[in-house]
């Protein structure tokens, strides 16, 4: 995928990654755990209608980055997975920086 990437696929693979670790949690953290994300819960998460999110999964399916099943739900593909990651990264990055101000490791007075 593009540097270029769309906003709502940003959104979409953004949403499912955050969808299927909020499945991981509730059944304990187990890994290797198919986490199919129910397709009701994307348009939710995301504010949009169930027909816009159906197309939408369609179109990621076609580019390897989503598995989509009717009446299955959905789940990212490794690739998916991988983009999904370094955009959530990219996005929590400035917001766990300390502001001005801030004390110890990175804050004032540690040089």
């Amino acid at each position: 995928m593009s540097m270029r990437a769309s906003r709502a696929v940003m959104a979409y693979l953004k949403a499912l990654y955050s969808l299927e670790e909020e499945l991981l949690a509730g059944r304990g953290g187990r890994l290797g755990t198919a986490q199919r994300v129910a397709t009701s819960a994307i348009p939710e998460r995301l504010r949009i209608s169930a027909p816009s999110a159906t197309n939408m999964l369609k179109k990621l399916t076609a580019r390897d980055l989503v598995t989509y099943e009717r009446y299955q739900g959905a789940s990212l593909t490794e690739k998916g997975r991988e983009i999904a990651l370094e955009l959530v990264r990219h996005h929590r990055l400035p917001r766990d920086l300390p502001g001005p101000g801030a004390r110890g490791p990175l804050g004032r007075g540690t040089c």
